[in-house]
């Protein structure tokens, strides 16, 4: 637990990067072993009041465009609003 790095973004879908580089970087220093990424699901990115919100779905997608610079093991998790 003490060497996983935990990201919770649910903000803009800019900072992705600068997240994915923070925690390569603590990779490639031996600080942590595997990342854990938390941001919302398309759907509720969508359904915000807020624009240009990073989604899960989206950083998927980034995280196989970057699978050669990008080499730490990430679990990414998206949080989902269900209407009640």
């Amino acid at each position: 637990k003490s060497d996983v790095g935990l990201q919770i973004q649910l903000g803009n879908a800019a900072r992705f990067y600068a997240d994915m580089v923070k925690l390569q970087w603590l990779y490639d220093e031996n600080i942590i072993s595997a990342a854990i990424y938390i941001c919302f699901t398309k759907s509720s990115a969508r359904e915000s009041y807020a624009s240009n919100l990073v989604s899960m779905e989206r950083c998927l997608n980034e995280l196989v465009l970057f699978q050669n610079i990008l080499t730490l093991p990430v679990l990414v998790i998206g949080l989902d609003f269900v209407d009640r």
